[in-house]
């Protein structure tokens, strides 16, 4: 999947409105501290595909710079 998007890592800042966690084992602590299994499971999805689209940035990045 090509981004068509005109981000660098050094565009990418942290919303600050939101905690940033320390690591995955800190995020999905707070994920599962969610009593519902339904809204744990939209969590979880919402975070992962977060992680997917950086990946999706950073490694678009990556692959521009060999060209």
């Amino acid at each position: 999947m090509k981004l068509k998007a005109n981000i660098t890592r050094d565009a990418l800042e942290p919303v600050q409105l939101f905690n940033t966690p320390e690591n995955w084992v800190e995020l999905n602590k707070w994920i599962m501290a969610h009593t519902d299994y339904q809204e744990r499971m939209h969590i979880m999805t919402a975070a992962y595909m977060a992680w997917n689209l950086a990946c999706a940035i950073v490694n678009d990045e990556a692959s521009n710079d060999d060209t």
